[in-house]
């Protein structure tokens, strides 16, 4: 299974962490897991959703709009 960090996110798609978490809070957009020592882990349909996020994001389209 792929497992990606919340910094592995902020590289891949290029959206900020905190904007991660906060979009994470006000509209579900991911459910990360936890490990032992209580940090988010992420994975590979959570990465490919915000890589698509991202684009949508990028041309406009407000993630309020966008289907969770």
């Amino acid at each position: 299974m792929e497992q990606y960090s919340l910094n592995d996110l902020e590289r891949l798609t290029g959206i900020r962490s905190d904007t991660i978490r906060m979009w994470e809070l006000r509209h579900g957009i991911t459910s990360p897991k936890r490990t032992a020592t209580n940090r988010r882990w992420y994975t590979g349909d959570d990465l490919r959703r915000l890589i698509n996020i991202s684009i949508l994001n990028k041309t406009g389209i407000k993630i309020s709009v966008i289907p969770g």
